[in-house]
């Protein structure tokens, strides 16, 4: 919700409150805890597991991939299986007979869904943000409950700029699927509802400049692994956006943790369709190199029997991925078992 307080020299503040419905998660076992039926797999079923192995780490995604290799493995598989082996000779009998037979391996395929799901619910956690908004309201053997505030902010505008101050949501770049620009929690390639996007804890000034254009300086600050304030931790940038004739040009410089960042956004209108690119460069601080990662996509909505349709193709090349193959997944480079954990690169 937002509110407008004005101040007492006329200047407007707005304050902007999103919170986040509490939320209650309920299992058979003990939180972190797996099925008892869920209990062995030969190898890890992602790179996700692999880079979390020797790193000790929980990378941001882990949750997510094994739960679907699970799903597979002990719901659909199952599932087709007997059907082939079966339930479908049901049909023999009659259609709706062999519907029948459909609808039992269905049911079971979902009803594992169900009970997995309820073994892989994380909380979020705010232990290497800047402002801890995540309160545990209780924590049983089989069930937790919190309150956090997914978005919490207050923004004072004056004339041609405005301050922003807590938490709130930011993304750059123009990726449709890949955000290589978007380096402040970008959805996973796999996420289909966007509308909606966690903040996170900053400082943001946005400035409008005379002949059309805007600028925006960034501080996101953080913590360390100790949740100690650690200025290496923090991101800070500026972005400044201007159109020359039909196109928008974006550029973008500054440090994010311990690495150097400059990088361009470039669209422009084709026909009736949009061609958007981003590139990111990053210099390494640790291995003393250059990175580029992109991408380049092209989106067109046109009408099909008064229908309205939208169609888009996007490239995406990621420098931190290896070209050697096998890829040993027990040796990634630092730089990518990172990214990885921060939920960067996918």
């Amino acid at each position: 919700m937002a509110q407008t307080i004005h101040h007492a020299w006329g200047r407007p503040i707005t304050a902007r409150i999103v919170v986040v419905a509490t939320t209650v998660c309920l299992a058979d076992a003990a939180i972190g805890q797996q099925p008892q039926a869920v209990i062995l797999e030969p190898q890890p079923s992602s790179i996700s597991d692999a880079t979390a192995l020797p790193t000790d780490q929980e990378l941001a995604f882990v949750t997510v991939d094994p739960s679907l290799a699970d799903l597979v493995a002990f719901g659909v598989a199952p599932a087709i299986i007997v059907y082939q082996w079966g339930l479908i000779r049901l049909t023999e009998y009659g259609w709706i007979w062999g519907k029948i037979g459909w609808l039992a391996a269905f049911i079971y395929a979902v009803a594992a869904a169900l009970r997995l799901a309820r073994f892989n619910v994380s909380p979020p956690t705010d232990d290497r943000r800047f402002f801890d908004l995540t309160w545990t309201l209780d924590d049983g053997a089989d069930h937790r409950v919190y309150h956090r505030f997914d978005r919490l902010a207050a923004t004072y505008r004056g004339d041609n700029w405005a301050i922003t101050l807590g938490r709130d949501a930011v993304s750059w770049g123009s990726g449709k699927v890949f955000q290589p620009m978007d380096l402040f929690a970008p959805f996973a390639p796999t996420t289909v509802d966007r509308d909606y996007k966690p903040g996170e804890d900053l400082v943001r000034i946005d400035a409008l400049l005379p002949g059309g254009g805007d600028v925006q300086l960034l501080l996101v600050l953080r913590r360390d692994d100790e949740e100690n304030r650690d200025l290496d931790e923090d991101s800070i940038g500026a972005k400044w956006h201007t159109f020359i004739g039909d196109s928008e040009i974006e550029l973008v410089g500054g440090r994010h943790y311990e690495d150097l960042i400059v990088g361009f956004t470039f669209r422009h209108p084709l026909g009736g369709a949009l061609w958007q690119t981003d590139w990111l460069a990053t210099r390494l601080d640790n291995e003393d190199k250059w990175v580029v990662s992109g991408i380049v996509n092209l989106d067109y909505s046109f009408a099909i029997a008064q229908k309205n349709a939208y169609v888009f193709a996007e490239y995406y090349r990621n420098g931190f991925g290896r070209n050697d193959k096998p890829v040993d997944i027990f040796s990634l480079p630092e730089s990518l078992v990172v990214r990885l954990q921060r939920g960067e690169v996918f």
